[in-house]
């Protein structure tokens, strides 16, 4: 049986970090498959063709890997997800957005550079500029379907992307991202015997400009949208709070069970 790590790339949660880090870690048994248009889902089957076509690969990143995770008789692969306060995470794509090279093109992109972060999040909450930051987190786990550009959750979604949380093997979180890379380890010595991510692990896509604590970056968005449209955003997310809150506790406890097993796999 052959084991092979699948990163699951939600935007802007460190995974260009992530994925720089597996590439440093495994080299040429490191590649990434992308759908060609954005926003994609990358189907099942795709991935186990992909890694039986590339037999020498341990590790796959995608921006179009959701779960469930592919399912096949000769190979397990292993999800790594991150998730991300979904208001720290506007503050990020928007930053993204606007420091994209002078000939980069995209709406997006183009907003970004002649709106302030208020003019943004107002545009990219109006109905029909995408999923990016609505919701963008519940959709990703709750199998939603191949075309996430113009998602929109309601109540079951949310609960199919809750049973999935539960049932992640690997949590970890943007804001606690040291934490993550130890229990990264943890979790891939099964398998990966020679995997140490925290040798590999520089931030990358940093945003330096932006305040260096969760809660100072929140109060920052906050002032800057304004009593309001920060209302609009909170009630735009309420499904990836929601989320957001259950993976830290989720987070909490594995830390904690690791800390009382000296720090032993316990799942």
């Amino acid at each position: 049986m052959r084991d092979i790590l699948l990163h699951c790339h939600i935007f802007k949660n460190s995974g260009t970090t992530i994925d720089g880090m597996l590439q440093r870690a495994f080299g040429d048994q490191w590649d990434s498959l992308e759908t060609k248009v954005p926003r994609h889902a990358v189907p099942s089957e795709q991935f186990v063709a992909f890694a039986r076509t590339h037999p020498h690969l341990r590790a796959i990143s995608s921006h179009g890997a959701h779960m469930p995770m592919p399912q096949a008789d000769d190979i397990v692969f292993h999800p790594i997800l991150f998730l991300r306060h979904p208001v720290d995470r506007v503050g990020s794509v928007y930053a993204f957005e606007r420091r994209q090279p002078a000939d980069a093109r995209g709406i997006g992109i183009e907003v970004a550079r002649s709106e302030d972060l208020a003019g943004y999040v107002r545009w990219r909450l109006a109905e029909g500029n995408g999923s990016v930051i609505r919701n963008f987190q519940t959709i990703h786990l709750s199998a939603y379907g191949d075309d996430l550009r113009h998602a929109v959750v309601n109540d079951n979604d949310f609960e199919r992307a809750q049973a999935t949380l539960q049932s992640l093997p690997f949590l970890g979180l943007v804001d606690r991202f040291d934490e993550s890379i130890r229990r990264l380890r943890i979790y891939v010595r099964p398998f990966v015997r020679d995997f140490a991510p925290e040798e590999f692990a520089p931030a990358a896509n940093a945003t330096p400009e932006r305040a260096a604590t969760l809660s100072a970056r929140i109060a920052e968005i906050e002032t800057a949208l304004g009593p309001d449209l920060y209302a609009h955003l909170l009630e735009q997310n309420r499904f990836d709070l929601q989320l957001y809150q259950q993976a830290q506790q989720l987070f909490d406890r594995i830390v904690q069970a690791q800390a009382l097993l000296g720090a032993r796999d316990f799942r």
